[in-house]
């Protein structure tokens, strides 16, 4: 049979444990959440050069078609949303998104008129814009 009770040095043994395994989690959570906005500046500085590239060749009709440049600006938005401190800069964020999904549709309007680019890649970017300009107004832009 086992005992019914734990012995009070295990107990006073348990409760250090976890005292010292939350105080050094709690000693790592600033240095853990440097690297991460040091990580995160890194990848939003990655996707504006990539974008850019991108957005040079689309322009240039040199790329397959609009998914990789609308699926760039999306990811740069996801991690300047993450970067973002505080409820202003995040309505910039999405701000700035509308006003670089409204840059991209036009593109897309003059490549079409053009017969460069295909109707499709105009109302993908246009569908992008919209939604775009929905989540501004729902986060209270």
């Amino acid at each position: 049979m086992y005992p019914s009770f734990i012995p009070g040095s295990v107990v006073a043994l348990l409760l250090s444990a976890i005292y010292i395994q939350s105080t050094c989690a709690d000693e790592k959570a600033p240095d853990r959440e440097v690297e991460i906005k040091k990580l995160l500046n890194e990848r939003r500085d990655t996707l504006r050069e990539c974008f850019r590239l991108y957005e040079l060749q689309y322009r240039e009709g040199r790329t397959r078609g609009m998914e990789d440049l609308l699926d760039l600006q999306l990811m740069l938005v996801e991690v300047n949303l993450k970067l973002a401190e505080g409820m202003a800069e995040r309505l910039q964020v999405l701000e700035e998104n509308v006003r670089k999904l409204s840059q991209i549709e036009k593109i897309a309007h003059q490549q079409n008129q053009r017969g460069a680019r295909s109707s499709a890649d105009f109302l993908r970017a246009r569908a992008a814009r919209i939604e775009a300009e929905i989540k501004l107004l729902q986060a209270g832009g």
